[in-house]
């Protein structure tokens, strides 16, 4: 009976493991690849989706408990540049697969120390001006 209920058990636990998700849409696999190549790192677990968010969140990073999920608010992708769309997801992904909180400190120069900060900021000094700093603070190197 001890024997049995083992086995049972184990199958049991098989049938109820976790299914791993990966589902990042063409309009953000740029970015995710831009992250991925920066920080040499991926990830087979992510679903980044279109969704309304309450204003004024432009992207939320759910981690349930299974696939993390991305949500982007739709109205506003359409209306920021480039670089703005890289800076939204990399925070996001930020939070979704390093598992980065929030950081509201500021460097010497006045410019917020992550682009962890809670808001957008230029992502021009991000990316162009500063994009080491932010790329080094980013993955913890």
């Amino acid at each position: 009976m001890r024997l049995f209920s083992l086995l049972f058990c184990l199958i049991a636990a098989c049938g109820n493991a976790p299914q791993k998700t990966f589902d990042v849409p063409s309009e953000f696999m740029s970015y995710y690849q831009s992250f991925s190549e920066a920080g040499s790192v991926t990830t087979d677990n992510l679903i980044i989706q279109f969704g309304p968010l309450d204003y004024p969140r432009v992207g939320q990073c759910w981690t349930g408990p299974t696939t993390p999920i991305i949500t982007i608010e739709p109205n506003y992708w359409g209306t920021v540049s480039e670089l703005q769309k890289k800076e939204i997801i990399w925070h996001e992904l930020g939070h979704c697969v390093l598992g980065r909180a929030h950081r509201t400190d500021f460097l010497s120069d006045g410019w917020p120390a992550s682009i962890m900060y809670p808001t957008q900021f230029d992502p021009n000094y991000i990316f162009n001006q500063n994009y080491e700093y932010y790329r080094k603070e980013l993955f913890g190197e």
